[in-house]
């Protein structure tokens, strides 16, 4: 039951914090969110350079962004030589690990902490994409947090995977 009330008490604790949204909670957040889209829309025209117009142009940019060229492999990979390592990597295994985070939410429930995490950390990437109206690098950190996490998950598995196979190898030996 824990977990459950984290969105009502951020919410509550949002609202108590901003004096502004005290009288009128709903229509004030509302009146923000607008605000900020508008603010978004400003800084497209401002810089017509790095304005997103489309949600599939968004999409490219976080994939071109978080695929090829703010990589940490694909820093080594050309670092080192290693052309074994292809562009989007990163984004690959993270893709993978997401079905593992889905997999946990199947198995452990809706209502389980694989559940939250994913559904809030989903949302805040769905949201930020959708919303992205012009492409500076602060914008496509909750994408990448979802990213790393992502990744952490499917490090988890494989680290658990070779785990219980090295304890099967190793305890199936006769003396």
């Amino acid at each position: 039951m824990g977990l459950l009330s984290t969105p009502v008490l951020a919410l509550v604790t949002f609202i108590a914090s901003y004096p502004y949204l005290w009288r009128e909670p709903v229509e004030h957040i509302q009146v923000l969110v607008d605000y900020r889209q508008w603010g978004m829309d400003i800084q497209g025209m401002l810089w017509e350079d790095i304005a997103v117009e489309t949600r599939m142009e968004a999409l490219q940019r976080v994939g071109t962004r978080l695929g090829i060229e703010w990589t940490a492999l694909g820093d080594l990979a050309e670092r080192f030589g290693w052309s074994w390592i292809p562009a989007g990597f990163e984004l690959t295994l993270a893709a993978a690990g997401l079905v593992i985070l889905l997999w946990l939410v199947a198995q452990r429930g809706v209502w389980s902490g694989p559940a939250l995490t994913t559904a809030v950390l989903t949302g805040h990437a769905a949201i930020t994409t959708y919303g992205l109206g012009i492409d500076w690098a602060r914008y496509h950190l909750p994408i990448l947090i979802l990213v790393a996490v992502c990744i952490g998950v499917l490090a988890g598995a494989v680290w658990a995977g070779l785990n219980q196979f090295l304890r099967t190898v190793c305890t199936d030996r006769e003396p």
